[in-house]
């Protein structure tokens, strides 16, 4: 069984030699995830093994704010000036 120092010392990995790979690495992987994710999150699942469809969820229509002057206040909403 070997360590994680014992692999680092068999790959001889250097800390200033490989940031760029783990930089690399890391926005890659943001990149590439992020909109994985998003999609996994946006699917309609009940239908698509339900139906047997593809689609997407609609936006809730919180999502979307038309004008500042509609955000709620203490529980109440502000009339527009």
């Amino acid at each position: 069984m070997r360590t994680a120092s014992t692999v680092g010392d068999w790959l001889d990995v250097d800390r200033f030699e490989s940031a760029a790979y783990f930089l690399a690495y890391y926005l890659s992987s943001q990149l590439l995830l992020r909109p994985v994710i998003y999609a996994f999150t946006r699917i309609n699942w009940h239908a698509l093994f339900g139906e047997w469809r593809w689609k997407w969820l609609a936006r809730p229509d919180w999502v979307t704010i038309e004008r500042p002057s509609m955000i709620p206040i203490v529980g109440n909403w502000r009339t527009p000036t």
